[in-house]
């Protein structure tokens, strides 16, 4: 829809558009209003409303339903009806003692779809059936017949003489309709009209496929319409860091104390412990219910990590601590958490408290890859503390801007913050591999190749006669 302004051809009811897309369009309500961004399979759209059509009446809808009866199965009626009428029009004859010699040369590879026909056999000249006063000889049926049964439907437990019978229906039907289509054009001046019209559409596309979009989907010269302007794809210079934003430096220098040693940092944060019977190491229906639960807050942070400790009461066996960690960890991985996201220890008997049965636990505690998740432990009700990390270009944040170039750590105040910048990275302006940009450059090679196109087309000299044009013009107007 790209050549006609993105708007779309009218369609009805459901299933003439991704589901999604035609939800999103007869949700909205007012004309000119807008859809939120809707995600179909074929990638992301925003749609506006044009006009709606309410439902027509029965006499405005009747030409719509024939058509429709008519390509059903139901209507299978009609179509007999009209192919029949076909016949008598064309003066359609048929020699039924030939077809049933063509029969006798088939065998069983024409329900494999491997048959073929003897090129020299004299039945080939003879005539199968005559439409319009002109003949139609086996040879045709049989090319028909050849060229068509790698994509014909076979049905099952057919025999081949009804096989062919079936090739021969869909030949005889295919020639009545080239007879419709050539005598309809020469009667009726609008369809012809119409024909014409289809023709001079399809060959400009075939002429732009051939000379604009195959070519600029060709990957070599994708290549070097690249290496010819590279200066078009360039990757701005940036830099990898990040901005921390509070109300008080107290809590700037405790994210900086808890990030000065590698790996992953406690957030303080866990979730509630399982707890099992005495000697009972088996995951009951709560566990489960919680451990899933588990799994979806790991999935909606992404940085987390869990350390999942194993515990036993000091009236049970040292192993059992063992035994429920690793029927935890064996349930969560089972069900799409990645070993990568846990830590696991068997802490036995070494946390013991006074209440037994909360002795006989397994607990969980989060740990983070990601310096954004410490704002959840280092803010409260009197300061909010913000951390952005993630590469920036200029322009992107004013506090990056003013130490751009500057590798290491800068703290000063704004206002009645305290802010600190990291640069961990400096990455300059450098040329976008083909890689990186290979959308834009097949977009921006396409549209070379028709401006191109367009420029040679210009060229070609178009001699018009006025008169007639004017003479057609008046006619019109009269």
């Amino acid at each position: 829809s790209k050549f006609k302004s993105g708007i779309l051809q009218n369609f009805y009811g459901i299933g003439k558009l991704d589901l999604q897309i035609e939800d999103a369009a007869f949700a909205i309500k007012e004309k000119g209003e807008y859809s939120k961004p809707v995600l179909s399979s074929f990638g992301w759209h925003i749609i506006r409303l044009i006009d709606k059509k309410t439902l027509e009446s029965f006499e405005k809808l009747s030409e719509v339903l024939m058509e429709k009866a008519t390509t059903d199965s139901r209507g299978e009626i009609v179509k007999e009806a009209q192919f029949k009428k076909l016949k008598q029009i064309s003066l359609f004859f048929e020699n039924n003692s030939v077809f049933e010699e063509a029969q006798t040369r088939t065998d069983t590879n024409l329900i494999r779809k491997k048959w073929d026909f003897n090129q020299q056999d004299l039945i080939l000249q003879k005539t199968l059936f005559t439409l319009n006063n002109e003949n139609t000889n086996v040879l045709e049926f049989f090319n028909f017949v050849k060229e068509n049964q790698s994509i014909f439907k076979v049905p099952n437990g057919i025999s081949v003489g009804i096989l062919l019978k079936l090739y021969y229906n869909k030949f005889v039907e295919k020639k009545l309709k080239n007879f419709a289509l050539e005598n309809i054009s020469k009667e009726d001046k609008l369809f012809s009209s119409i024909m014409s019209e289809f023709k001079n559409s399809w060959l400009k596309n075939e002429l732009l496929n051939n000379l604009v979009y195959e070519k600029s989907a060709d990957t070599t010269q994708q290549r070097i319409f690249y290496e010819a302007n590279t200066n078009k794809y360039q990757k701005l210079a940036s830099v990898k860091g990040l901005v921390i934003t509070s109300n008080d430096e107290i809590s700037i220098s405790k994210f900086n104390e808890i990030i000065k040693n590698e790996g992953a940092f406690r957030l303080k944060r866990g979730l509630q412990p399982i707890l099992f019977k005495q000697h009972d190491s088996k995951l009951i229906n709560d566990h489960k219910r919680n451990l899933l639960g588990l799994i979806a807050l790991m999935k909606k942070n992404p940085g987390f990590i869990v350390e999942i400790g194993g515990h036993n009461d000091a009236y049970e066996n040292d192993t059992i601590s063992e035994l429920r960690l690793k029927n935890v960890i064996q349930f969560l991985i089972e069900n799409g958490l990645p070993i990568t996201k846990i830590i696991e220890n068997d802490f036995g008997k070494t946390k013991q408290g006074n209440d037994h049965l909360k002795n006989q636990r397994v607990t969980f505690e989060f740990l983070s890859n990601y310096k954004t998740d410490l704002e959840k432990i280092l803010s409260n009700k009197d300061n909010e503390l913000k951390i952005i990390e993630k590469t920036f270009y200029k322009g992107n944040n004013e506090h990056i801007d003013k130490c751009f170039d500057k590798l290491g750590t800068q703290t000063f105040k704004d206002g009645n913050k305290f802010i600190q910048v990291i640069i961990e990275k400096l990455n300059p302006a450098q040329t976008k591999t083909l890689k990186e940009c290979r959308g834009a450059v097949y977009a921006d090679y396409q549209s070379q190749l028709l401006k191109q196109l367009n420029q040679k087309v210009s060229t070609i000299k178009v001699e018009m006669d006025r008169a007639e044009i004017d003479a057609i013009i008046n006619k019109q107007i009269k």
